[in-house]
């Protein structure tokens, strides 16, 4: 996120023409933008930074597997998400 504010202070100096930025050419401006893209987009998913799995993910998958090997005849379903009918609504 300080590649962008970077990015953003640059541009108001630029537009103000703030030396020594003023005298700058715009790909020198630009370039937090450049390396903001390329962090948050590359790096990120690369090392998995600034994101955690969801323990409630785990959990529910968890739960399902075990209600599976106590029940080997009980299968979970999909429930139709929002905004889809469920199975004989769609006809009426």
């Amino acid at each position: 996120m300080a590649f962008v504010w970077t990015g953003l202070l640059l541009i108001v100096l630029r537009a103000l023409a703030i030396e020594p930025v003023a005298s700058w050419p715009w790909l020198w401006v630009l370039t937090p933008f450049a390396c903001a893209f390329v962090w948050f987009e590359v790096v990120e998913p690369l090392f998995r930074l600034g994101r955690e799995a969801d323990p409630g993910l785990e959990i529910a998958e968890a739960r399902r597997k075990r209600i599976e090997a106590m029940f080997p005849h009980f299968r979970f379903k999909r429930r139709p998400g929002r905004g889809q009918a469920a199975s004989g609504d769609a006809a009426r």
